[in-house]
């Protein structure tokens, strides 16, 4: 037997393992500390299935989802930081497949994207100023992908945002 090979020598290897295992550890540990989410399901229309659930961390919520039809399935999605809605995802036609994103920024509205004829691409986007007021829409008409026309909140079309 080699002495110097670990492989065949138990007890230094066990110990050079756990030495790494601590190592490691001592690097995760802040990020595992941070991650105490704890969940709350609640049943809103007592038939004895959960249909809303709430994640905690420390105490305060991160995120929320809801069964709206209650066939089982998560229709909706809602992101918090700081106790501020940040983002609001809605399965709109129940598909399972989360259609709608509306951002917000600071606690106001700060866009929405629309997935409007359901094929996985953003067709629709709406802007919001900095009071919350809708400020312009743009949208894919050819779904492509790409923006098509551009309306401000004057309901009229720039002659330069036709795109």
């Amino acid at each position: 037997m080699n002495r110097w090979n670990l492989r065949d020598w138990k007890p230094v290897r066990n110990f050079f393992g756990l030495g790494l295992l601590l190592f490691s550890g001592w690097a995760w540990a802040p990020a595992c500390v941070r991650a105490e989410i704890n969940l709350i399901e609640n049943d809103r229309n007592q038939d004895g299935a959960a249909d809303s659930w709430e994640y905690f961390n420390k105490g305060e919520r991160v995120r929320w989802e809801l069964d709206k039809n209650f066939d089982g399935g998560v229709d909706g999605v809602i992101h918090f930081e700081r106790r501020f809605v940040t983002l609001s995802e809605v399965d709109s036609d129940f598909d399972g497949v989360l259609d709608d994103r509306f951002h917000f920024k600071d606690g106001m509205r700060a866009f929405n994207e629309y997935d409007v004829n359901h094929d996985g691409r953003m067709d629709k986007w709406e802007y919001f100023d900095a009071r919350g007021r809708l400020s312009r829409t743009e949208t894919d008409v050819d779904f492509d992908g790409k923006a098509d026309s551009r309306t401000h909140r004057e309901g009229a079309p720039h002659r330069d945002d036709l795109l």
